[in-house]
């Protein structure tokens, strides 16, 4: 049985599973999108997201490593662990866009795919 835990932080996600064969914790890194871990600060994915239209997105480092991070952008969403729940609406409310395929407080397996 594989256990996972996930650390969903205001500016990084840190996702690790228990190493039983060590009986230890290991902190996971995922291809792209997770930033490249340096001394003792182990790999992080930044908590981000740029919607790049027709229902794509970029997440995590690969939206800081392309310089994509800017509050001022209408795509960029970041800082929105508070409003999971109610995603569309915290970020209509600060005139981001949105896909017109994510509804009010959408947060469902089928949401969550186009975000893959």
């Amino acid at each position: 049985m594989e256990r996972y835990a996930v650390d969903f932080g205001t500016s990084n996600t840190v996702v690790a599973r228990w190493n039983f064969a060590r009986e230890e914790p290991q902190t996971m890194s995922f291809p792209a999108i997770t930033a490249p871990g340096s001394g003792a600060m182990p790999p992080v994915t930044p908590s981000v997201l740029y919607y790049r239209g027709e229902e794509s997105f970029l997440m995590g480092y690969e939206v800081t490593s392309r310089g994509l991070d800017d509050i001022r952008s209408s795509r960029y969403f970041w800082g929105f662990k508070r409003g999971l729940l109610h995603l569309t609406s915290l970020y209509e409310d600060r005139g981001r866009e949105f896909p017109p395929t994510i509804s009010r407080g959408c947060i469902s397996p089928g949401c969550w795919a186009i975000w893959s």
